[in-house]
């Protein structure tokens, strides 16, 4: 099916369905909230299909087995488009991606008004659009203000590729350094301001002086600024090797998340015990990541510890319910409101629901203000590691657990009890 009947099976229906980004509102979740037409929804349709994401309640596309077929892009008598392989729309105007060996590589049009053909002509150039715009801005906006670290790499086509892996990223529009000059301006830093960044050269000359030049301008406007070099964990990355390179070699998203995790601050050695003067000034120190009370924050892990059956699933289940509408049941202060999932290993689907029924009608909430904010699982027999001819070995809860994730992308996951997601033995 085209990328349009995909889109309409599924229920989303946009203005256009051209190549690029768009937006709509949820066919999942929209009906349930006040604001009925807010466009929550993510879509993009590329040389490969469409997909797309919710980020209100974590739907996203197309499930398994459901597929479209590569969308031509429009064509107009303004331009030679049909070779492209992908369209980029910013705000304004849209970049254009060629196949390798088109010269050029890549270029910049806009909707042409006067054109005859009802507002599908194109002209090259940018039309008087500000292409100092950074690469899915508002979705860039969206994330920084909920305190996710934010990916910058050298193109759209890297950026959609983590996007698609639910990892934020950007790019500016008009690429690299080229003899010697950055492309990368004050004004692409000024719109990460306050955010933690992690950049991410191309393994060449150009790629390493564009992401300096990324780095140093953003130091004192970004909250912090790292610098991942995939060459110093990647023996075998080919000249201008990039991220997508990197994943399209075999290596899991898991790995890439180990990456950016030790990802170092820029100026700040790779390797070695990456010692600090204290006498320096930091420069913005960033707070905590407290979600509820003193109890749960972003990064950490936490437990409760007591004798079987003195209350601690009624605890947590009353402080995750707190979280997701974003009120304090518990006299615990709520931080912010937080997208929980929430997966018992012990109660099945009734007796959690009748848990969950006992909160609401105790509290009197609603049930439709738990909607796209507690999400429940109660899987059967599924173990994050068991026991295999006597090997220890990853179960299926962990791939599990981690699909879930990218569905829902929740704040906060709870494991309820935590012995029941392992049938280890402690070794003698």
């Amino acid at each position: 099916m085209t990328a349009q009947e995909l889109l309409n099976t599924n229920g989303i229906y946009l203005k256009n369905y051209d190549l690029g980004n768009h937006t709509s509102i949820c066919p999942k979740c929209s009906h349930d909230r006040k604001k009925k037409k807010t466009e929550c929804l993510s879509v993009r349709i590329d040389d490969k299909g469409a997909c797309w994401n919710c980020h209100h309640c974590g739907w996203s596309g197309p499930e398994k087995g459901q597929h479209s077929a590569p969308e031509t892009p429009s064509t107009s008598a303004k331009t030679d488009d049909k070779n492209f392989v992908a369209t980029y729309d910013y705000p304004g105007f849209q970049k254009v991606r060629y196949p390798k060996g088109h010269e050029p590589r890549f270029r910049i049009r806009h909707r042409d008004p006067s054109s005859n053909r009802a507002g599908k002509g194109w002209d090259w150039g940018a039309g008087g659009a500000d292409t100092s715009a950074l690469y899915r801005k508002d979705e860039i906006d969206e994330q920084i203000a909920l305190g996710r670290t934010i990916l910058l790499v050298e193109g759209e086509k890297d950026v959609d590729r983590l996007w698609a892996i639910s990892i934020p990223a950007t790019c500016n529009a008009l690429g690299a350094a080229q003899n010697d000059k950055p492309k990368w301006k004050a004004e692409h830093s000024e719109q990460l301001r306050g955010a933690d960044i992690i950049v991410i050269p191309d393994h060449d000359e150009a790629g390493y002086a564009h992401a300096d030049a990324t780095c140093q301008l953003s130091l004192g406007i970004a909250k912090r600024v790292r610098i991942l070099k995939l060459a110093e964990h990647w023996p075998d990355i080919p000249k201008g090797g990039d991220v997508s390179d990197y994943l399209d070699a075999g290596h899991t998203r898991e790995q890439l998340d180990a990456l950016i995790e030790q990802a170092p601050d820029y100026g700040q050695p790779a390797s070695g015990l990456g010692e600090w003067d204290a006498g320096d000034e930091p420069g913005t120190i960033p707070p905590r990541q407290w979600l509820l009370g003193n109890q749960f924050c972003r990064s950490f892990i936490s437990s409760i510890v007591a004798a079987g059956g003195a209350g601690k699933s009624a605890l947590r289940l009353l402080q995750f319910i707190s979280m997701a509408i974003g009120r304090s049941l518990c006299g615990q202060h709520v931080f912010r409101r937080c997208r929980v999932l929430l997966i018992s290993l012990e109660d099945d689907r009734d007796e959690l629901q009748r848990r969950i029924k006992a909160v609401l009608d105790h509290y009197e909430i609603e049930r439709k203000e738990l909607k796209g904010w507690l999400f429940c699982a109660s899987p059967k027999l599924a173990k994050l590691a068991e026991m295999k001819n006597h090997t220890r070995t990853i179960g299926p809860l962990e791939q599990y657990i981690r699909e879930a994730i990218k569905r829902r992308n929740p704040d906060i996951v709870g494991l309820d009890p935590f012995i029941k997601t392992h049938s280890l033995e402690a070794k003698r």
